[in-house]
């Protein structure tokens, strides 16, 4: 390759991450604080979701690209073991980063538009089995856990429901 061959293939592969990165940046600061406003309610959500979701066999072990940390599952800090201390707010921090970065741009879009479009959510569609979900359908619409995770994404969490469909119960029991 001639220097001037590669100079030209230089200047398009910097063109090329310059586009990737301003396209990245691009995300609107209304879209981060959509999300911030979601971050406010989380601690019900993620005490639902770890619960529900969080197992060790499940979104509760590590490598997984949705991770759940909770009290009953895989726990964050050293030292700490399932069934020990309560979920920690680190532990929730993470689950929502966890959650909304699945797809940050339409989790802000459905926040924005008080929970309007939340179907199209693969968070949604996997919960309720309407796509593809090892785990088959988690949430069933009109229980606690359903009102609990529709209620966050419309903005205003039902926290008594969050806290019911957070109870975990042994199967034995």
């Amino acid at each position: 390759m001639t220097r001037w061959r590669f100079l030209v293939a230089t200047a398009i592969a910097a063109a090329a991450i310059a586009s990737s990165l301003a396209a990245c940046l691009s995300f609107e600061a209304t879209e981060v604080s959509e999300l911030d406003a979601l971050r406010d309610d989380f601690e019900p959500v993620s005490e639902m979701l770890g619960a529900r979701c969080g197992s060790l066999d499940c979104h509760g072990a590590p490598g997984r690209s949705l991770r759940l940390f909770h009290h009953y599952g895989y726990r964050r800090a050293r030292g700490d073991v399932p069934g020990g201390d309560e979920t920690r707010q680190e532990e929730h921090d993470a689950n929502f980063l966890a959650v909304t970065g699945l797809e940050p741009e339409l989790t802000a879009e459905v926040a924005a538009n008080d929970g309007e479009g939340m179907t199209d959510l693969i968070l949604y569609g996997k919960a309720y089995g309407l796509v593809l979900h090892k785990g088959s359908e988690i949430l069933v619409e009109g229980t606690d856990a359903d009102r609990c995770l529709v209620s966050w994404l419309a903005g205003r969490v039902d926290v008594e429901r969050c806290a019911a469909a957070s109870t975990f119960v042994r199967p034995d029991e």
